[in-house]
This record gives C-alpha cells, structure tokens and sequence, in this order.
C-alpha cells in the first residue's frame, strides 16, 4: 500500500487497515483475490475462498486504486461474516404486538404489518443510543434480508408479506467501532434522503427544483476526482444535493447522456459535504464499471423486466434523469465547505442528537467483533423512508414518510 494518510471518517490509515483485513481473513482462514476495472478512477472485486478453493463471498471497492482494493476486502469480510456467521447476540422474542407506533415509532408503518400478529412472536434485537443509556428492539429480518430462509427457534412470525422490504441497508463493517457505526449510520441517512428524491421526481413527479452543485475549482481536491470521473468515464457528470432535513449532507452523481434502461448513479452521505461528494462520485464509477461485467448485466435486466408490469416504479429504476433535468427547474449551489475537524466519535453523536432533535432515535448494535477492534455495526433509525429498494427491482410502495410527502404537496 502506498497511502499512510488517515482518510476521511477513518481511525486507520490505509496501509493499516489493508493489514488489518488480511489478518483478520487470515484468522478465518480466508483469502482473496482480486480484480480490477478501470484506469484512473476504478472498481476493484474482491473474491474470497476458503483452503479448498470454495468462493466464501465477495466485495466491490471504489475510488483510486488503494482505497478501492482495502474498501473490496472490507465489504467482501462484511458480506462473508453476514452469510456465514451466527449473529444472534442481543437478540429476543418478543409479542408482535408488543410493537407500537407511539413516540418516535409515530410513522413507522413497517410496524403495522407486525402488531396485526396478535399472537406471533418475532426476534428483536436491542439497539442503543450513542447519546445515553437508551434502548429500544427492532426486528431484525428487516435488517438481514436473509434471516426469514433460517428463522431462529421460537420466531413464529409469518415474514411472507412484508420480506421484501428487508435490506442490509445500515448494517456496516469498519477496523473499529466507530468506523462501523458511523458508516451505517450514513447509510441509513443516505438510502433515507435517495427514497424522498426517488419519490418526489419519478414516483410523485412533483414539480420540484434540482439542486445542482457547482464544480469546484482547483486547488479543491474534489475538482481533481470530478475531472478524473469523467474522464474515466468518457461522459460529463452532474452532481445534485438531495439532501433532506437532517445534518449530514447527501450527494447523487449521475452521467449525462446514459440511455441504459435503468438509470446508474452514485450516492454519498456525511458530516462532510466534499467527502460525500467524493463518495458519491466514486460509486458512480463503481456502478458503471460493474455493469460491464455480465453477471451485473444480467441482474440488471432481471430488475428491469420484474417491474415491466409497474409502470410507475419502473420509471423511479429508470430514473431518466436527462429528461428530469429537461423539464425541472434548477438551482445552483455551491458546495459547503470541509466542515471543522472532528473525531468519529464526535460525528456520531453530532448525528445522533440531530436525529433525536427531529423525534427520532438511532440506535447501534454489535454484530461481530474481534479482539483487534474490526466490527460488524447495525445501525437502525424507525420511520425512515425504505422507497429505495424500488432500485434493487422490487415491488414497494411508499410507507408512511413518504406517503407524507404527496401529502403535503398536495
């Protein structure tokens, strides 16, 4: 590794973290290969095999070539640990009903297709606040997507009508705690404010203004990744802030010109408005460079197809956003700048008590960790807007956030 820097919202330097997972697959008896797409800014794949050669998982990296390497290892650990490791600490069975939308469930309105199980029981893991000594439970097949195949003793719930809004969003892996908690954290604001975006334009198609963010000029270093991201892609690339009403800022980056029928884009979250533009132009890159690959080409198409009888959601995965930048109105914003320094530990609780500021409460669990301090977190926030799952090709229909949003349009 030829980068010793400690990189945005990370405790470790690259070269350490990229020790730092070889180890910990070492211990697991694991190791990867990897592959690369890419000249300037690339998509690395990280595959992992066990001693016999087995595939075991594997994980997509972004960026410049050594944070997209350490970013494939990570996510290709993260992905193995959740398929293959039992993760039931902090877990219980609790009465379905015992689930209510009061306090900052209020608009929670996934909850509604759990209470009418009056007499199931469902596994429930405890979350805790950052800020204190709060707690609450949260069912956990919402955040693991395939628990329902491998229920736990004791869980009677029927997960059949609402397992397609389960989703791994918030769910996270860092070489430290904080690293892994505040990554799900940003994940779960980012997946939040991208659900609103998809809603208002393409599902709603209101007649809002897009925020278009002005290029940065050098010596800016994001004038440097831009310019690096359009060459790599050989397109011109628009940055918009969709962020919402929460702190951290949040960036979509999409390139002019992509008549795919599924709309490609890169998303980022964070306290800092040039490293969630960064974020969000690297997996830009990352998105497009996967969908060369045919495996990703293939799945492309079978979301396409498995949404060809919606034509309303079909057009939120199409997300056209050349015609939506014909027809809407725009506004020109600069970026903010770099925000003051401050500790991981810092950001999260800033975030926190943001969140708790707008009658909503986040709260972290530990899924995995090991004696050297890498950790799996899983982050959830109740009642945010759960839409984006529409871009994985699934059939969903807004819940109660973004049922308001119609609402107070109309």
């Amino acid at each position: 590794m030829t980068h010793s820097i400690i990189a945005h919202e990370r405790e470790l330097s690259l070269a350490e973290a990229y020790a730092r997972v070889l180890q910990e697959l070492a211990c697991l008896g694991l190791v990867g290969s990897a592959h690369t797409l890419g000249e300037r800014v690339v998509n690395t794949r990280v595959t992992l095999t066990d001693a016999h050669t087995t595939p075991k998982g594997a994980g997509s990296g972004k960026g410049y070539a050594d944070n997209a390497l350490v970013g494939a290892y990570f996510e290709a650990l993260e992905h193995y640990l959740s398929e293959h490791h039992e993760m039931h600490a902090g877990i219980e069975m609790r009465p379905a009903n015992r689930y209510a939308r009061d306090g900052f469930f209020h608009d929670d309105s996934l909850l509604d297709c759990v209470i009418q199980h009056t007499e199931a029981h469902i596994a429930s893991r405890q979350y805790h606040s950052p800020l204190d000594t709060s707690t609450f439970y949260y069912p956990v097949a919402f955040s693991l997507p395939a628990y329902n195949a491998r229920p736990l003793a004791g869980d009677t719930f029927d997960y059949a009508g609402i397992r397609r809004y389960f989703s791994n969003s918030g769910i996270a892996i860092g070489a430290t705690y904080n690293e892994a908690a505040l990554h799900a954290i940003n994940e779960c604001l980012e997946r939040d404010a991208l659900s609103l975006f998809l809603l208002r334009h393409f599902y709603y198609q209101q007649d809002r203004p897009l925020r278009r963010v002005q290029r940065p000029q050098p010596p800016h270093s994001l004038a440097t990744l831009w310019q690096d991201v359009e060459l790599e892609l050989d397109a011109d690339v628009v940055l918009l802030d969709i962020s919402s009403e929460f702190c951290v800022h949040t960036y979509l980056a999409f390139s002019l010109g992509d008549n795919r029928p599924i709309g490609l884009f890169g998303c980022g979250t964070s306290l800092s408005a040039p490293h969630a533009a960064e974020r969000a132009l690297t997996e830009l890159v990352q998105l497009r460079l996967s969908a060369t690959r045919a495996d990703t080409a293939r799945h492309l198409e079978l979301q396409w197809r498995h949404l060809a009888s919606f034509p309303r959601l079909q057009r939120c995965l199409r997300l056209d956003i050349d015609d939506l930048m014909s027809k809407s109105r725009q506004q020109c914003v600069t970026l903010p700048a770099d925000c003051e320094h401050r500790t991981l530990d810092e950001q999260i609780r800033v975030i926190a008590h943001n969140v708790r500021s707008h009658n909503r409460e986040l709260g972290i669990s530990i899924l995995y960790q090991t004696d050297s301090g890498t950790t799996l977190a899983n982050v959830v926030i109740p009642g945010l807007e759960r839409f984006y799952i529409v871009s994985t090709g699934n059939v969903v229909i807004p819940q109660a956030r973004g049922q308001a949003l119609n609402e107070c349009y109309g």
